[in-house]
């Protein structure tokens, strides 16, 4: 029979996965991942009459993030009756009532199972109860095949049909890794924009965040190369969480909150002439050498004016001795004799 899981990734602020739950399961039995995911990744697995819960983690604080995953038969039971029942198989496990917000809503997706073959009519049926809705096109789902099942993307999480339950649990646990990148993500965006009117060394903080999980937990695929199979598989479910576009928009935002500390350090700093060095310094060079010509200017006329000065008094000082007369008839003869002097 077909089963659907539905996948709540936890709001955190109003609720935790319990200490001990179930039963551990080794996530690299399942997936490879680089090391910084696989080492702060936890899964854990409890049977119910009627059902299955796995409870993940991504992630070590601040950034821990958490799933609690229902997986029910896909029976005739109805859609909004088995939406209520995995939900209320949810709030049990996390100790929280019925009604409350426990998870984000935007991230409430679903994935469903077929252990076996089914005819293209029998296939329409199950997509309807999966997705509530009659029109679905086939089309418009993008399908990836592998030499041991199939994978189709559904606006509202995945569908796999494999023999092995195991595929299905990797599926789910590469697809809720893309949904808690995307969560970050978003996150990051939000906070930074919210909280570009904060002081420096808040929006530092933001940023330092936002650099430290990136370099630490995120990869465009965080599959091992050497696992082509299952990295085609992460690819595949990664298509609609638009990584490129998201991760282009974190990276400008980030430049946008740098300019911005640095235009407000300038502000306290733009007295002392440091930060017009810095951005702008040819500002600077051109105040350099209007200040080393003027400088020259200035030593030239000291100069000249030291001179006449000393002319002036010199000629002071003739006056005084000879007198006018003879201080002019000295003159007279001495320019006579310089106007007969040959070489």
């Amino acid at each position: 029979m077909a089963k659907i899981a539905l996948i709540y990734l936890l709001d955190s602020s109003k609720a935790k996965l319990p200490e001990h739950f179930g039963m551990k399961m080794a996530v690299e039995k399942f997936v490879h991942t680089y090391d910084s995911v696989l080492k702060d990744c936890a899964l854990s697995k409890l049977a119910y009459t009627d059902s299955t819960a796995y409870c993940l983690r991504f992630f070590k604080k601040p950034f821990n993030t958490e799933l609690v995953i229902v997986v029910k038969d896909l029976d005739h039971q109805g859609r909004s009756n088995l939406s209520e029942t995995c939900r209320q198989q949810a709030a049990e496990i996390l100790e929280v009532t019925n009604d409350s917000l426990f998870f984000h809503p935007d991230y409430q997706n679903r994935a469903m199972w077929l252990p076996r073959g089914v005819q293209k009519q029998e296939f329409t049926n199950l997509l309807t109860s999966f997705s509530g809705a009659s029109n679905i096109s086939l089309a418009d789902m993008p399908r990836l095949d592998t030499p041991d099942s199939w994978i189709m993307n559904h606006p509202q999480g995945f569908i796999t049909g494999s023999k092995n339950e195991n595929d299905f649990i990797r599926g789910l646990i590469l697809y809720t890794l893309a949904m808690s990148y995307h969560l970050h993500f978003s996150h990051f965006l939000n906070r930074l924009s919210f909280g570009s009117d904060a002081g420096g060394d808040q929006l530092n903080a933001l940023l330092q965040d936002s650099y430290r999980f990136k370099a630490l937990y995120y990869f465009q695929n965080p599959v091992l190369p050497a696992c082509r199979q299952d990295r085609s598989v992460y690819r595949h479910l990664a298509q609609s969480m638009d990584f490129d576009q998201l991760g282009a928009e974190l990276d400008g935002k980030r430049v946008d909150i740098v300019s911005l500390i640095g235009i407000r350090q300038g502000r306290a700093t733009i007295s002392s002439g440091a930060e017009v060095d810095r951005l702008n310094p040819g500002i600077r060079q051109r105040q350099v050498r209007y200040e080393e010509e003027n400088h020259g200017g200035r030593r030239f006329a000291t100069a000249v004016m030291v001179i006449l000065l000393f002319l002036l008094g010199i000629t002071g000082l003739f006056l005084f001795e000879y007198g006018i007369d003879d201080a002019q008839q000295m003159v007279e003869q001495w320019i006579s004799n310089l106007s007969n002097w040959k070489i």
